[in-house]
């Protein structure tokens, strides 16, 4: 096959030679089996030609399969605040998804093989799907976060309104220890002895 140039051999023909051969040669002494071998590796032969060779009929099965659009993040992920640990691991995830993403669709481009394809294909719609279900995830825990913080804004607001907690550490308010210096004290002893529960 490499000596005559031809990719595709009829391959009766070629088993047929091939068994001819072999038959010649291993009636022979062991030192003439290896350089004949030796001979057979050394034979010079050009991969291009062979290749395309057997590319050709593979063009039909590639044009079956629909070309795939390259995929482009139209909605970047939103900002997230240092402290939100859940939205950055689904951003992270975004992030890995889409980087693999791109090299698949690469693959996906570059490949001949039918049934490759195919499972590029189902992977690629895998991780659109990953995708997609991150950027879900990342706006639902925004929302999440966004009414508990307004949660605790209007409690604050009742609370200050209603003069249940008063607040030391706004402007224009001492601290608690300029007005009660010996807190601490006072604190300590009523734990250490018991005076809490005297009064």
């Amino acid at each position: 096959m490499v000596k005559t140039g031809n990719g595709d051999p009829n391959r009766s023909e070629l088993c047929e030679s091939a068994t001819k051969q072999w038959n010649k040669i291993k009636r022979k002494d062991k030192p003439e089996i290896e350089d004949i071998i030796r001979d057979y590796l050394a034979t010079p032969y050009n991969l291009c030609d062979i290749q395309t060779m057997r590319s050709i009929p593979s063009r039909s099965r590639e044009e079956s399969l629909p070309n795939l659009p390259t995929i482009r993040t139209m909605d970047p992920v939103p900002e997230i605040s240092v402290n939100a640990s859940s939205q950055q691991k689904a951003a992270n995830e975004i992030q890995i998804a889409e980087k693999k993403l791109t090299e698949f669709e690469q693959i996906y481009n570059i490949t001949t093989d039918s049934q490759f394809r195919l499972d590029t294909f189902k992977k690629i719609g895998s991780l659109r799907d990953e995708i997609r279900s991150n950027k879900g995830k990342i706006i639902k825990l925004k929302r999440n976060a966004n009414y508990a913080q307004k949660c605790r804004e209007k409690k604050r607001k009742i609370l200050d309104e209603n003069q249940e907690v008063i607040r030391y550490d706004k402007p224009g308010r001492p601290s608690l220890l300029f007005n009660h210096p010996n807190l601490h004290d006072h604190i300590h002893d009523s734990i250490e002895f018991g005076a809490a529960d005297e009064k």
